[in-house]
């Protein structure tokens, strides 16, 4: 399982499409990471399932990592991301279900 740090909660949207991905570090490696879509969110848990498979346990609130913004822009930039925007907010307070 990974455990992500300085989080945040991304909602993508591409073609009409939305999914919703976290963008985060992780201390255990000192990397940065763009998850798959969130297909499954446990409030009570604080651990999203990915469609990749991924098991990403969101700790502490969310955060800001430049790091980790420079590469969701990047990855934006190159999946012609429309209008990205910070739902962090939601999932912190456990009132979405994916």
């Amino acid at each position: 399982m990974i455990e992500a740090h300085d989080w945040r909660v991304m909602r993508a949207k591409r073609y009409n499409k939305v999914a919703f991905h976290i963008v985060a570090c992780t201390p255990a490696t000192d990397d940065t990471i763009i998850s798959g879509a969130i297909k499954k969110w446990d409030a009570d848990t604080a651990i999203a399932i990915t469609d990749k498979g991924e098991k990403i346990r969101l700790v502490g609130e969310p955060g800001f990592n430049r790091a980790a913004d420079n590469n969701w822009e990047r990855w934006c930039n190159r999946k012609h991301i429309d209008d990205p925007m910070d739902v962090s907010s939601r999932y912190w307070k456990g009132r979405v279900s994916a």
